[in-house]
């Protein structure tokens, strides 16, 4: 409970209730995806999956089942059935997730460092930036870094144990990572590191070792085949060789530096060469607990250095608990060091005192802003009756797009607008900045497509945008025809909103059916259209 008031009270001072759900590319995706779920299982599952997933995605372009597994979204969805489907109820379950992760890294640490010291690392994690970012955005890596944890204290059971069901259990949670995130496939080579570090050769001829990796074949990899068929099309996929591997690892080891600060990061290399040399050497006091943090920060660390696609810092957060565990041990040895020396200190008030001092050496604490972006307030205004729209057109950066798409589901009742991205229907490109397919080259042919939809409420972002072009050929397509298209918003950039123009079809054109087609190339190979 401490941390989840923690949590809320950080998530609360950043911003994170008041501004849309869109301050990462991916965030949108995800819930949308949650509330895809939710809305089937509100429905009583009243469609084959399939299906109803094209016709939610034709109305709510920005779904990511298939790029994403499945696991967060399951549980957000039945989330969202008990405590509804609103934005205060997934930032409450994210902010449960955060001080899920810190109780476990303090229950994890209580029996290395005692009470104090447990509470104290849990505090510490929840502050940390990237943590704070995290648990501000409906995204995926606290979730697979709290699987990961989790996937630690079976692990460590089948090593003293050797029993094949705690191996098995291991299994399950690596899967269930790798089924809410790829990241999760780094655990794999966590039990690899282990038995390395801790010399366990034995356990390579125990029966648990295979039922673990055989759960985890069967379980956890089909879905990464298929997400990797999808993302392979859209994302750039870097070829493995050492000058990828050194910018990746260099970067995220920056990132890791950056958090933290260099006093924790010190402590912390120092904890982890302590602890490392200890185990490997089967010394009195060698913590198995500390070698499998290790070897789980390991694993994230390397895993993200050799993986091909771009380096980003939120994929290391797995990296944080393993660290601070890392830090506390390098302080204890510190401490215990001192006390031979300075009979007036004792171990735990040394570690005490430098856990918070060293913790803010080199950084300043800070609470990240999560500026609103002004597509609230126009969704809310396409959302009353004498305003409303059957079709929609939003030219964006994917923020934009995806904060948009969101605020108007929201407040739907879904399946109802017909949302279209800029950057699918203008152009048609796969993630990367430098490839733009047009599909349209005149103001006269968009017109076209614009009346064949037909399309009645045009948003345009003049702040943002993925393809200038996109933007330029829409605004010129609209202000070539006053007698069709009226201005009826224009909010002025400003620290709340960007500048966003909200342009509505004069005459509405009822009686017309709606024709949308979406372009899914690069992911399903054809296009889903809906007539109605």
């Amino acid at each position: 409970i401490p941390y989840l008031a923690v949590v809320i009270f950080l998530q609360t001072s950043s911003g994170a209730y008041r501004s849309e759900m869109s301050h990462y590319p991916d965030e949108a995706s995800h819930v949308m995806s949650a509330l895809m779920v939710h809305d089937y299982l509100a429905s009583g599952l009243s469609a084959p999956p399939l299906s109803f997933a094209r016709n939610f995605y034709v109305h709510y372009p920005k779904v990511g089942i298939g790029m994403w597994p499945p696991v967060f979204y399951g549980v957000a969805g039945i989330w969202m059935l008990l405590f509804g489907a609103t934005q205060q109820s997934l930032l409450l379950l994210m902010a449960i997730l955060g001080a899920l992760l810190a109780s476990t890294l303090a229950l994890f640490a209580l029996r290395i460092f005692g009470t104090v010291i447990a509470f104290a690392l849990g505090l510490l994690l929840v502050t940390l930036p990237s943590v704070q970012n995290a648990t501000d955005m409906v995204l995926l890596d606290v979730p697979v870094s709290l699987l990961g944890f989790w996937s630690l204290w079976p692990l460590i059971r089948f090593f003293r144990t050797g029993q094949t069901r705690t191996a098995a259990a291991f299994g399950v949670i690596a899967a269930l990572a790798m089924l809410t995130k790829a990241n999760g496939i780094a655990l794999v080579l966590v039990p690899v590191f282990l038995i390395a570090l801790a010399g366990r050769y034995d356990l390579l001829t125990r029966r648990g070792l295979y039922v673990a990796a055989l759960v985890v074949t069967c379980i956890g990899l089909p879905w990464q085949v298929v997400s990797f068929k999808m993302l392979s099309t859209s994302v750039p996929i870097a070829r493995f060789e050492g000058v990828h591997l050194f910018k990746t690892l260099t970067f995220y080891l920056s990132v890791l530096l950056k958090d933290l600060g260099p006093g924790v990061s010190l402590f912390a290399l120092l904890g982890l060469g302590v602890e490392s040399v200890k185990l490997f050497r089967r010394s009195a006091g060698a913590s198995l607990e500390m070698g499998g943090a290790a070897s789980l920060l390991t694993a994230v660390v390397v895993f993200h250095s050799i993986n091909p696609t771009p380096a980003e810092e939120r994929y290391v957060l797995a990296a944080f608990p393993m660290l601070l565990l890392c830090f506390a041990a390098g302080v204890k040895w510190t401490a215990q060091i001192l006390s031979q020396r300075l009979p007036f200190s004792t171990p735990e008030t040394v570690l005490v005192v430098a856990l918070f001092m060293l913790a803010f050496w080199g950084r300043s604490f800070s609470i990240p802003t999560l500026s609103e972006l002004g597509f609230a307030r126009v969704a809310r205004l396409l959302s009353s009756p004498e305003m409303r729209d059957d079709s929609l057109l939003v030219c964006s950066d994917a923020n934009g797009e995806g904060a948009f798409i969101v605020e108007m589901a929201l407040r739907d009742r879904r399946p109802q607008h017909f949302v279209l991205r800029a950057s699918k229907v203008i152009s048609d490109n796969p993630w990367t900045p430098t490839q733009r397919r047009p599909n349209f080259r005149t103001a006269e042919e968009l017109s076209a497509f614009l009346d064949s939809v037909p399309v009645g409420t045009v948003v345009v972002d003049r702040s943002k945008w993925i393809w200038e072009e996109d933007q330029a050929l829409l605004s010129q397509t609209l202000n070539q025809l006053p007698a069709q298209w009226s201005l009826v918003l224009d909010i002025p950039a400003s620290t709340t909103s960007r500048n966003i123009s909200v342009y509505r079809r004069r005459n509405t054109l009822q009686g017309r059916g709606i024709q949308v087609r979406i372009p899914m190339k690069y992911t399903l190979g054809g296009e889903l259209e809906v007539r109605r």
